[in-house]
């Protein structure tokens, strides 16, 4: 799902840093073998048309395979721009490795019975209650709110089970709680959401760190 240009652009950016610390294949990689392993919510055309742009920027170098496909990879400045990125977000490095890492695991079901993940419900729950009642929610719309508090309800349910697979707990708390605290930035909603997020990414790192 876009969440627009700009920040799409930055997270095919910190997506592309972690293909290239951890696969052992090569440092090129095109744009469908890309989208696979970085498991990325955006169309082959849209990614394809952001790495053009880091390029452009001189943030990636290109190349082309065997059969003349076009590939990508980072250079130095690449690797530094998104380090600083992963960094500006509120991780350390050997996170954003973990967590990276944990997107080739996405078969791995886990039990839900876990102090972290009794936090997380309880900040999702206040994170519902805000979406509901107060009206410090940043820049979302009366319709965002509605579609928000939807779509945290169904975390909480997932969380709510006896087990769940990593990867989609990974995938779905990233699509919803970032894009609540991105489109919320400067309100209660925004730290809500950050909070909820924390707790999940504490409970997902357990099993790969």
């Amino acid at each position: 799902m876009p969440k627009g240009f700009k920040t799409d652009r930055q997270d095919v950016l910190i997506a592309m840093y972690g293909y290239f610390i951890t696969e052992d294949s090569g440092p090129y990689v095109t744009v469908f073998e890309f989208k696979r392993k970085a498991s990325l919510l955006l169309s082959a055309s849209h990614i394809s048309l952001l790495l053009e742009s880091l390029q452009g920027d001189g943030i990636l170098i290109g190349n082309e395979d065997e059969h003349g496909t076009d590939t990508y990879s980072l250079n130095e400045v690449g690797i530094l721009a998104a380090e600083n990125e992963i960094l500006g977000r509120g991780m350390t490095l050997d996170d954003f490795e973990i967590q990276f890492k944990r997107l080739f695991n996405s078969g791995l079901i886990v039990d839900t019975d876990h102090p972290e993940v009794n936090l997380a419900k309880q900040a999702l729950s206040e994170l519902q209650d805000h979406l509901r009642t107060d009206n410090d929610v940043g820049g979302l719309t009366p319709e965002d709110r509605e579609v928000a508090a939807n779509e945290v309800a169904e975390l909480s349910d997932a969380l709510s089970k006896g087990r769940i697979r990593t990867s989609y707990l990974w995938n779905k708390a990233n699509e919803v709680l970032l894009w609540i605290a991105e489109k919320g930035a400067g309100a209660m909603i925004s730290e809500l959401a950050k909070k909820a997020l924390g707790h999940i990414h504490s409970f997902i790192n357990v099993y790969f760190s």
